[in-house]
């Protein structure tokens, strides 16, 4: 399956733990709320560690965190990847950790940047086409690449390659990172909470190293890695994804944060984008 990140192979350094996220459906706002900074009128529904003893032993336990995900991301799956449809999507990805990534114009990869993307859905919910723009927080294009008829180009480096269609993860691969520490046995939690615009459901979990490890962009070894993930309860939808190194110092280093700016879904795309796609050959 294609990475949709096929077209920024520098930056694979950024998503060995990072994960990788008509009508408008929703448009979310800058304001997606987080564990971290809920305010103390919000409503804890569930905590769960997957594999702890219920406090009260008539209690019963609740699903593994994974497979709450898996059925969010299945009902997002049935209402959306739909034949025909332009997904469109603006994510807001910050990071304290420098890519190491040299653009044609010798500038470093900023370490904040926004990512558009536009997918057309084909047969059997893959995407067949795309046009992907990586922009600085000011709006200028840092990289900008697309995918039809097999044909991915790199416009910014020149480059191009073939490739099958894949599958737009709406999840940007947290259900993955889920089975895997879970199945290392890594207690993972999960929660809902609500404020007045909506209920929510999140995941996240701690995995601890054997030894710390060094890592690329940081000169302190990393201890363990944290991992959480905001769901809108109602739709499926990943509102933020955040990943956090915490260093054996006892610092902590922001990896990588991924905030959905906003999603809709179109039947039609603009000209700026069609002309594009006719450029990919």
């Amino acid at each position: 399956m294609r990475n949709k990140y096929y077209l920024f192979a520098s930056l694979l350094v950024l998503i060995i733990f990072g994960g990788l996220f008509i009508a408008v459906d929703r448009i979310y706002g800058n304001s997606v709320p987080e564990f971290s900074e809920m305010p103390n009128n919000m409503i804890v529904v569930t905590s769960t560690p997957v594999n702890a003893t219920p406090v009260n032993e008539n209690s019963t336990q609740l699903p593994a965190p994974s497979q709450l995900v898996e059925k969010l991301v299945a009902s997002w799956k049935e209402r959306n990847l739909i034949k025909g449809q332009w997904i469109h999507t603006v994510y807001q990805v910050t990071s304290e950790v420098d890519s190491g990534v040299i653009l044609p114009d010798n500038s470093l990869m900023a370490r904040s940047y926004l990512e558009e993307g536009w997918y057309f859905i084909g047969e059997d919910g893959l995407v067949i086409q795309d046009v992907v723009f990586i922009r600085d927080i000011k709006g200028n294009i840092l990289q900008q690449s697309a995918f039809k008829d097999g044909i991915g180009v790199n416009f910014t480096f020149g480059t191009k390659d073939l490739f099958d269609p894949y599958y737009w993860k709406v999840d940007r691969g947290i259900l993955q990172f889920l089975l895997d520490a879970e199945n290392a046995g890594t207690t993972t939690m999960s929660r809902e909470f609500e404020d007045i615009n909506g209920r929510y459901f999140e995941v996240y979990y701690t995995e601890v190293f054997s030894e710390p490890l060094s890592m690329n962009g940081v000169e302190r070894k990393v201890e363990s890695v944290s991992i959480s993930a905001v769901f809108n309860r109602n739709d499926g939808t990943m509102l933020s994804y955040s990943n956090f190194w915490n260093m054996a110092d006892g610092g902590k280093v922001l990896f990588e944060k991924n905030e959905l700016v906003m999603i809709e879904y179109v039947k039609e795309v603009s000209s700026e984008i069609a002309e594009i796609l006719e450029s990919v050959k």
